[in-house]
């Protein structure tokens, strides 16, 4: 939505490509390193207002102590920005350790564990589905409410 309002469908078709792109070839992965990250830049730049938005949402439904993230999130020495924030404020939220080590092309690559909890295991899957879906519910409400807003504040100026 975010990107179709501001350039219509050739945008929104042009960031899925990048990030199925950015996914295909991780910049992580010892492989695709050198092709991987010039996307993963595009990517962050591209992503990084959306991400934020996202990552406020998710903060607003962990209440204060992960409202207190969104400023002093901690980063990652590894080239993956905001999906490092992205992922701490899940973890925060859900209580539990997300990351890891991570094998890429058959290397391991360790990469930070966040998160305050126990490791995430098959109870904790339901509940990031309804995390996700009331994070989706509370944007796509916005997105609704907003236009219809405008147009009852239109409508009583008219009166």
């Amino acid at each position: 939505v975010f990107f179709f309002c501001l350039a219509g469908a050739p945008m929104v078709l042009l960031v899925r490509m990048l990030k199925q792109l950015e996914q295909s070839w991780w910049c992580l992965d010892p492989q695709y390193r050198l092709f991987g990250r010039p996307v993963f830049l595009v990517n962050q730049v591209l992503l990084y207002i959306p991400a934020q938005l996202w990552r406020f949402t998710l903060a607003i439904q962990g209440g204060p102590q992960t409202l207190k993230l969104l400023w002093h999130t901690p980063h990652s020495r590894f080239p993956i920005g905001s999906n490092f924030q992205v992922a701490t404020m899940a973890a925060f939220v859900l209580m539990t350790e997300l990351g890891g080590p991570q094998k890429y092309s058959g290397i391991k690559v360790q990469v930070e564990k966040i998160g305050p909890g126990p490791i995430a295991d098959h109870k904790t899957i339901p509940k990031a589905i309804a995390l996700t879906f009331r994070t989706f519910t509370i944007w796509f409400a916005f997105v609704i409410l907003l236009p219809l807003i405008w147009v009852l504040l239109r409508y009583s100026q008219t009166l």
